[in-house]
């Protein structure tokens, strides 16, 4: 008789969408998260990016170009890189464009 393997993660208390923002710089770290409630439409507004500041933007679950475009504003991210972010088949890469790094990757949690 087999025996049952063990749950490596439970994302049952996951968010369905979510972005997390953190911006530092040599002063100063800000994190913030925006995450949908499922009644209203999911529609945040991140700060404007500022010189000599990092910004790393993360996104869950977002799966409509019109809501990432109004996300994504304020960078000046190329069209083709939202085509990749709403790729479900999109394979692990890192492209380095001159005002920013675009980072696909497979998360995994435990």
């Amino acid at each position: 008789m087999l025996t049952p393997s063990p749950i490596r993660s439970d994302i049952s208390q996951a968010p369905k969408q979510a972005v997390y923002y953190v911006e530092y710089d040599a002063e100063h770290c800000l994190q913030q998260e925006f995450i949908a409630d499922g009644n209203t439409p999911f529609a945040p507004v991140l700060p404007a990016p500022q010189d000599g500041q990092t910004q790393w933007v993360h996104c869950i679950g977002i799966n409509d170009a019109a809501t990432l475009k109004n996300l994504l504003a304020p960078y000046h991210i190329h069209e083709l890189v939202i085509e990749d972010i709403l790729s479900k088949k999109q394979r692990p890469k890192i492209e380095d464009y001159n005002d920013y790094i675009f980072i696909a990757a497979r998360v995994f949690t435990y």
